[in-house]
């Protein structure tokens, strides 16, 4: 019991272990991944997607034990007491990191909300293949047999935190241009329901896919729903990732919702795929109706920006996203 408690005196604090070379070397690689290799040519998309993931789900558990530990030592006044239970503290910070990436990569709700806060976030459930850090990081964190090392300088371990918090909000330098075809609703962008008027508009456009924004503004009161979602192009059909939930509306109200359509973006521009139409089939008061939206991807005319918010370290490619949350020429 006394060895025991030695040795857990003796381990080096959650800061320190987070300065070591081997977390640091993640927050590197994230880092590098979001603000280089991702704008190069040369670097395979498929590595440069998930990257940045595995990347986050080793070191973001070890960041948020940290900062757990340095909440718990200034609520016990001390600056020498470790927060306890170091294995199921290291469990939970994983379970915790998990468990938000999950939902962000399955939840449109989630994703909405956290797009709204830190920008662009790819709905992408193949993200999930890079969960297995997050075991390499319970093993890191409770590794046997770490002897202290000679104490590290307050400002190191202090930079290590900020380093890794930097890198876990910072977005990729801002472009100046549009250099990516933009996916534009040409014409049927709206139908009226029983109870609900409906508006569309392509909110994103990428590599991977194309996304669409759902206005449905309540006339009476009703239910509406999204029954199914498609995006025709060439001869393919794609599904939308994922459909929200029905909505209750009365008359006056506004709800929105986001739908992704993942297809490979380079290989239809390659092929000239740039003419398509969405299908929606809405239930609205007890009726269906089908809104058929055409599409196309033109290269708009190189020009500033947008003003745009934090971006995701886990976004998997360049995105071009003028306004998610409202259509060209109206306020959000």
């Amino acid at each position: 019991m006394i060895r025991r408690r030695q040795e857990k005196r003796d381990r080096p604090s959650w800061a320190a272990e987070l300065a070591h070379p081997v977390p640091l070397g993640a927050v590197a690689v994230l880092a590098l991944n979001d603000h280089l290799l991702k704008h190069v040519a040369w670097f395979p998309r498929v590595l440069s997607g998930k990257l940045s993931d595995a990347a986050g789900l080793f070191f973001f558990p070890l960041l948020l034990s940290t900062l757990a530990d340095g909440a718990w030592r200034a609520a016990t006044g001390s600056s020498r007491e470790p927060l306890p239970g170091r294995g199921w503290m290291a469990a939970a910070a994983a379970a915790t990191t998990g468990l938000v990436f999950s939902a962000l990569k399955l939840s449109p709700a989630a994703n909405g909300w956290a797009c709204s806060a830190w920008g662009p976030i790819a709905l992408d459930a193949t993200d999930l293949a890079t969960l297995p850090a997050l075991a390499l990081s319970v093993l890191w964190m409770t590794r046997k047999g770490l002897a202290r090392a000679a104490p590290l300088p307050r400002w190191v371990r202090a930079g290590a935190v900020l380093f890794a918090a930097a890198a876990s909000l910072a977005t990729s330098p801002a472009r100046l241009t549009r250099p990516y075809p933009l996916w534009q609703v040409a014409d049927g962008g709206d139908a009226q329901l029983g109870c609900a008027d409906v508006h569309v508009w392509a909110a994103k456009s990428g590599k991977e896919g194309m996304g669409l924004m759902v206005r449905i503004t309540g006339r009476s009161a009703g239910t509406v729903s999204i029954e199914d979602a498609r995006f025709e192009l060439g001869s393919a059909s794609y599904a939308a990732i994922a459909r929200p939930p029905p909505f209750e509306l009365v008359a006056g109200t506004t709800a929105r919702a986001y739908l992704g359509f993942p297809f490979d973006g380079d290989d239809a521009w390659s092929r000239g795929e740039r003419d398509g139409v969405v299908v929606l089939r809405l239930a609205a008061c007890g009726q269906e109706t089908t809104l058929r939206a055409r599409l196309v991807d033109r290269v708009e005319t190189p020009g500033p920006l947008p003003p745009a918010g934090p971006a995701s370290s886990s976004a998997p490619m360049p995105m071009v996203t003028p306004d998610a949350s409202a259509p060209p020429g109206e306020s959000p």
